[in-house]
């Protein structure tokens, strides 16, 4: 990531997002998945910035 997207972000000008899934086996041999998403605010944790729930649940980022 170049210098000027993370000013970018920092400044919320440009939304920077991630996604994921995890496939496992919980302690009773069942199969368990579950997704998440997470979107960088400048101003969460005080200021410090950090990622988040989207303020937009189900919107459909990156696609």
């Amino acid at each position: 990531m170049w210098a000027r997207e993370r000013a970018e972000i920092r400044r919320d000008e440009s939304i920077m997002y991630v996604r994921g899934s995890i496939l496992y086996d919980d302690g009773f041999g069942s199969r368990q998945y579950s997704s998440f998403c997470r979107v960088h605010s400048s101003t969460a944790f005080d200021g410090k910035g950090g990622f988040v729930d989207p303020e937009k649940p189900g919107y459909n980022y990156g696609s």
